[in-house]
């Protein structure tokens, strides 16, 4: 019982799971909602809530959250491969030719 508290009170230790990338093919001021991502999926699957890097010419300019998943105006919780969507993240400063990439933290145990 006593080694179980113990791992209780250790700061839990996160995996990075890698989801997919989507390509910015245009991005679209919307009065309400700000910069949107047009997007296409490259490889795997873009999801809602999850965590996202943004990449320009191959330089990290941002680490940020997935706020949403849009296919034409359809929330939606993930898009697969080879789908257009429309991403909104916490980052509005995307520019056509940004790659972004989402990915989940996996907590695992000692």
């Amino acid at each position: 019982e006593l080694e179980r508290v113990i791992k209780g009170m250790k700061e839990p230790k996160y995996e990075e799971v890698y989801l997919g990338r989507a390509e910015v093919m245009a991005v679209f001021k919307l009065s309400n909602a700000g910069l949107v991502a047009g997007s296409m999926v490259r490889d795997g699957k873009i999801v809602r809530n999850e965590h996202a890097r943004i990449y320009r010419n191959g330089e990290l300019i941002s680490t940020t959250d997935i706020k949403s998943v849009k296919v034409v105006k359809d929330d939606v919780k993930e898009v697969g491969k080879d789908r257009e969507c429309g991403i909104k993240t916490n980052f509005d400063d995307v520019a056509v030719g940004d790659i972004i990439e989402c990915f989940t933290l996996k907590r695992i145990d000692d």
